[in-house]
């Protein structure tokens, strides 16, 4: 839009010998925000150690924004360094392409210049005050009362057993077709075992011990068992508390197998060491909790609500497994009470005493248990005024 379209720079030429006051007033009456400096033959003041910086500091305070013009490369390389924009003539002025929103960039030019030319003494103080407001907000929150109310609703136990399908393509929760993800998990188990040959054969007149075909079968039969079970065992138990693995969706693979006698050759005990490679599929316990609680939340009622904390989730009971989608069952618990208005219970029970605030809610709701409030700090006497410091928790008493 037109209106928010950067306005040009108003040129302002100096003289060589234009002291500090004499630039500080052109760039005052300018008739614009924005002011180019064109020095064509250079200026003492912009060329000394402090001139640049206070005229900056000045410009700043004054919500003007300078520029140089000048032919003398170290001249523009100096306000550069102070951070004022510098060109070799007023052509390369005019070429700049106007930067948008310049209410907001003037503002933060103004605040950018006037913090680079705060004295260490300036800088000192505001740290200070910055810390002092710090303090004294962290003391009006720790200071302002606080309250912990737990009320415990009567409530009534609902049982139910949810289906629910889990499939290796899937990447996210579907919460209303009730299906997860499933997860392969896998490990490797090194393996040793043994059993005795039961092949004989005569040698030299003599019976000599000896491995069979089926010596060796049963025993890859006996290790693979072992894999299986000492795999899927280690699989559940590191995923013991997040995650349930499934025993029907168990495979394990043996790889560089080596026997200590091969068939034929003369041997008491047989020997085989493998490194067995076990997988299985893995259903997270948070996604078939999410699930659950979705399935429960549906069969609810308008007034009535699912007790927080009340809703637990049992899976591991398998129904089946097809293909990359296994099926299951979830056994799920919970407590529903009738529906509270937490956020307005919470503005009522703001500025009352202990006292007052068990009566309005024993007059509100129906209790299981008589409602614990505990005030913070020691020395309050009464329920915050401010419904923020009010926790208010919904809980089912302990059994």
């Amino acid at each position: 839009m037109p209106g928010d379209a950067e306005p040009s720079y108003i040129l302002v030429t100096l003289e060589p010998d234009d002291d500090i006051p004499a630039i500080c007033g052109m760039i005052d009456v300018a008739p614009g925000p924005r002011v180019a400096l064109v020095a064509p033959r250079g200026n003492h003041t912009l060329q000394g150690p402090t001139g640049m910086a206070r005229i900056l500091r000045h410009a700043a305070g004054a919500g003007k924004e300078l520029a140089l013009v000048s032919g003398q490369r170290g001249l523009r390389a100096r306000a550069r360094q102070s951070g004022m924009p510098a060109y070799a003539s007023e052509a390369a002025l005019q070429r700049t392409p106007p930067a948008p929103s310049p209410r907001l960039r003037r503002g933060w030019l103004q605040l950018r210049a006037r913090l680079r030319y705060l004295t260490a003494r300036d800088r000192t103080i505001i740290s200070f005050a910055a810390v002092v407001v710090f303090l004294a907000l962290v003391a009006a929150y720790l200071l302002v009362p606080s309250a912990h109310v737990v009320v415990y609703p009567q409530s009534q136990e609902i049982l139910r057993t949810i289906r629910i399908t889990a499939s290796t393509v899937r990447r996210d929760v579907d919460l209303s077709a009730r299906s997860v993800p499933a997860r392969p998990v896998t490990i490797t188990l090194p393996l040793t075992s043994g059993m005795p040959t039961t092949g004989r054969a005569e040698v030299d007149g003599e019976t000599l011990a000896v491995v069979a075909e089926q010596d060796l079968e049963a025993l890859r039969g006996l290790v693979q068992r072992a894999a299986e079970q000492q795999g899927f065992a280690r699989l559940a138990r590191e995923r013991r508390g997040t995650a349930a693995v499934y025993r029907e969706t168990l495979s394990a693979v043996l790889e560089d197998e080596q026997y200590s006698a091969g068939p034929g050759e003369p041997a008491e005990f047989l020997l085989l060491e493998v490194h067995a490679e076990v997988t299985a599929t893995a259903v997270l316990d948070s996604d078939v909790q999410a699930v659950v609680e979705h399935a429960l939340a549906e069969e609810l009622d308008p007034d009535t609500m699912l007790l927080p904390g009340s809703i637990t989730a049992r899976q591991g009971f398998f129904v089946s497994y097809e293909g990359d989608t296994l099926t299951l069952e979830a056994r799920a618990r919970g407590a529903v009470a009738p529906r509270i208005d937490q956020g307005q219970l919470k503005d009522d029970l703001a500025g009352k005493s202990p006292d007052a605030a068990r009566d309005l809610l024993e007059e509100r709701i129906t209790m299981a248990a008589p409602p614990e409030i505990d005030l913070s700090p020691w020395w309050a006497r009464s329920i915050s005024r401010y419904a923020w410091r009010v926790h208010l928790e919904l809980r089912e008493p302990e059994p």
